[in-house]
């Protein structure tokens, strides 16, 4: 008899199931590895995204490890850094020189007087308790360290040197303080005289033996996290505070970037425990308190050069600032049009910053759309023939790095921009006049590549006809939006032929 063979009937295969969950899992990586390819999908990252308002543990404490570029003279290396975003508030370490600091002392002394505060009725000036320093008001222009010291303030903040207020410097003794207040007017008639004020550059002139630190008792965050927290007096805790040191200036916003009066821009003096503080103000408008008479002259010597692309400043402005101004020797900014308000940075991305942007956006290139201002739909327009692509906050540690830069140059947070666009012009291509949207508060625009010839960014609507041409690694940072948050039709522009990179600049909601 013949034995059966075993297993006769066929037997389900226990592998089946499993290799089907395989396939599907090899499916969904590849799709998933498609989608962040094309940026439409991101992960996030607790190293590359930048820090919240509220995280006071990467604020920095010295200079150590950084590149230094003092001289021989004490001053210091120059830098910037962020000390908190709500407020606005940025600290620039040594931003004065010490014989600018000496100068401006020496110059208020004979002079000084008890410092008044503005009366929130009738907005006049009178005698405050909260207020008991001395001190005394430079005019503006007075000599010409003071005027270099009043364009460095305009360099540094993208706000005309007319739209300051004179110079005040201020003497505290031991025990006197000024207590928290807002440096926006509460008043009809300061707001006449040249309107709000939208930000304060406070100049530390003297070093502090103890106290008298700037306080910020409405800022947002763990105020306990500084690095020198414990260095800080009992009014200096009761806040986010800011050590006086020689020759820093603190900027800090009384106006958000939509035009709206911040209230935690509420700030204090605190008294001064032991030895004398010595600090220097000015206050800045959102529009002009007098007529700056340098400007013709300025206007008349680019004129007579006929440099058509040379972009002429209105204000009494350098054309060339201090090349360490807030980045590297290499890199800096010049002031090219106050309308609209534009500002050109030279070398502000490298070589291989460039080439890297490209090659991101290379493989996903697709022609660059419009927005329908009646359907708000984004569609195809024969104004802009160029081709495009987006590349997503925080994609690798180069974006990264490329992305806070333009935060710290812009004073406007990472989160409030949109993702960086890459835009390639072939010959002929274009993109015509338009404005850039009316959420939209700043264009960061980055030349990626030289152009042979052509490809300039034009204004048609600013004053004396300003036209920037590309040049590989500047960058251009222009206002959509006045100081006061209203729109500015002198932003409009237009570009043609060249690889360019965009961040949009959001007003912050």
């Amino acid at each position: 008899m013949v034995k059966k063979p075993k297993h006769l009937r066929p037997q389900p295969r226990k592998s089946s199931l499993t290799t089907h969950a395989f396939t599907f899992l090899i499916l969904a990586l590849f799709s998933i590895l498609i989608l962040l390819g094309l940026g439409i999908l991101s992960l996030p990252s607790t190293s590359m995204i930048s820090s919240r308002p509220d995280d006071f543990t990467t604020v920095e404490r010295t200079s150590e490890g950084r590149e230094s570029y003092g001289d021989e003279e004490g001053n210091g290396e120059r830098w910037l850094e962020v000390i908190s975003w709500e407020p606005r508030a940025f600290l620039y370490h040594n931003f004065l020189t010490n014989e600018e600091c000496e100068h401006l002392i020496s110059l208020a002394k004979p002079n000084m007087a008890k410092s008044k505060v503005a009366d929130v009725k009738t907005g006049r000036s009178k005698d405050s308790r909260v207020r008991t320093s001395s001190g005394a008001f430079l005019k503006t222009g007075h000599d010409e360290i003071v005027r270099e010291i009043e364009n460095k303030i305009s360099d540094f903040t993208f706000i005309p040197v007319e739209n300051g207020e004179s110079l005040q410097v201020l003497h505290y003794e031991v025990g006197q303080k000024y207590e928290p207040h807002h440096d926006y007017f509460t008043d009809e008639l300061n707001v006449k005289r040249g309107g709000q004020r939208v930000a304060t550059v406070l100049m530390y002139l003297s070093d502090v033996d103890e106290g008298g630190e700037t306080v910020f008792p409405l800022a947002k965050g763990n105020i306990s996290d500084v690095p020198w927290w414990n260095e800080l007096s009992q009014c200096g805790k009761e806040g986010l505070s800011v050590l006086p040191k020689k020759r820093d200036a603190l900027l800090f916003w009384s106006m958000r970037p939509d035009g709206s009066l911040d209230p935690s821009s509420l700030h204090g003096g605190c008294p001064v425990i032991k030895g004398n503080k010595w600090s220097s103000t000015k206050w800045l408008h959102v529009h002009e308190l007098f007529y700056c008479f340098c400007s013709l002259l300025q206007v008349s010597m680019i004129s007579s050069h006929q440099h058509h692309h040379v972009l002429v400043s209105l204000t009494c402005n350098m054309e060339k600032v201090d090349a360490s101004l807030r980045f590297p020797h290499e890199r800096w900014p010049e002031v090219i049009s106050m309308k609209p308000r534009a500002f050109l940075y030279h070398n502000f991305l490298k070589n291989e910053e460039c080439e890297h942007l490209i090659s991101l956006a290379k493989p996903y290139m697709r022609r660059s759309l419009v927005i329908n201002p009646i359907t708000g739909v984004r569609v195809v327009s024969s104004g802009r023939t160029s081709t495009g692509s987006s590349i997503r906050r925080g994609h690798d540690k180069i974006v990264v790095e490329i992305e806070k830069r333009i935060s710290e140059f812009t004073f406007l947070p990472v989160e409030n921009g949109e993702n960086l666009q890459v835009i390639h012009y072939e010959v002929g291509q274009k993109n015509d006049p338009h404005f850039d949207g009316l959420g939209r508060i700043a264009t960061f625009l980055m030349y990626l590549s030289d152009v042979d010839e052509g490809g300039e960014t034009d204004f048609p609507k600013s004053s004396g006809r300003l036209s920037v041409s590309p040049k590989k690694g500047d960058a251009v940072l222009f206002w959509n939006k006045r100081p006061d948050g209203s729109q500015d039709p002198s932003s409009f522009h237009c570009e043609r032929d060249k690889h360019i990179a965009f961040l949009y600049a959001f007003r912050k909601s």
